[in-house]
This record gives structure tokens, sequence and C-alpha cells, in this order.
């Protein structure tokens, strides 16, 4: 089987799951498509960058990581819109990607591993020293994000 129909099977099944999803109208599932829909994209981007770039990164989850805390910081300040949350964690991480990338893709095999592997690890020690970002126990927030809530069949 070739790739595009493997990626159409996929497309299909993950289309039934959404829809299935959708009629249940449970939280939880929507909950747990969303987290997988999230790891998906970051596991397709290093996927991108390992199979068809042939480079090897160990700071992938550097920008991941990056944009989830830029997040968590304006929904600190209040500000909770996803309008505004999302393009502004996007921007943040392709920043830090266009930063470090200018220096980690002048070097090549196990060099380019190491390199990134630095970086992440910096990025890394930088955030759990900040006290503003709850050191080593992680940033504590209030409350969750806001969810939209759906009135199911028994008015959950």
């Amino acid at each position: 089987m070739n790739f595009a129909g493997l990626l159409n099977r996929w497309g299909l099944f993950a289309v039934v799951v959404l829809a299935i999803a959708a009629a249940l109208q449970n939280e939880y599932y929507f909950t747990l498509l969303n987290f997988i829909g999230i790891h998906t994209l970051l596991v397709v981007g290093l996927n991108l960058l390992l199979g068809y770039a042939g480079q090897i990164s160990l700071g992938h989850a550097a920008f991941f990581g990056g944009g989830a805390y830029v997040v968590a910081f304006l929904m600190q300040a209040g500000i909770v819109s996803a309008w505004i949350t999302w393009p502004l964690a996007m921007f943040v991480a392709v920043g830090a990607a266009l930063a470090i990338g200018a220096l980690s893709l002048r070097t090549r095999g196990v060099y380019f591993i190491m390199i990134t592997l630095a970086f992440a690890q910096m990025i890394y020690y930088s955030v759990i020293s900040l006290q503003s970002a709850g050191g080593d126990d992680g940033l504590p927030l209030e409350q969750r994000p806001p969810t939209v809530r759906r009135e199911g069949r028994h008015g959950a």
C-alpha cells in the first residue's frame, strides 16, 4: 500500500471517530480527542523533520512547551480567548525555531543531534529556574481553560 492510500484510510478513521464523539456529546471524549490531536501535531512535525529532512532533533519539544507556557501565562493574566492565545503561542514557537534553527542547521549528523539536545536542556533549565513559571513544581493555574458546554441527553 502506498502512502496516499494509508493516509486516506487514517483520514477516514479520524472522521468516523470525530463523528462518534460528536454524537455522544461527552466532554471526556472531546478532551481525549483534543489531547490526541495536539500530540499528533507534535509527532507529525517530528516526522517531517526526521523523515523528509533526515535530521534527528532532540529539542523538538522545546517549541511545543514554549507555546504551552505562552498560553498558560496569558491565562494567568486573564486572557482566555483561543483567538488570541493560539496565534501568540505559534508566534513564540516559530520565533524560537527560527533563532535556534539559524544556529543548529549549520551542523550535520551527530553534531546536529547534540546541538538540539543542548538547546533543549538550556531551555528546560531556564524555565524550571523561573519562580514565575512555578519552578520545579510547574505552573499553577487557578482554573481550567473554559470549554464549550454542550447540553447532552442528561443535561450535563
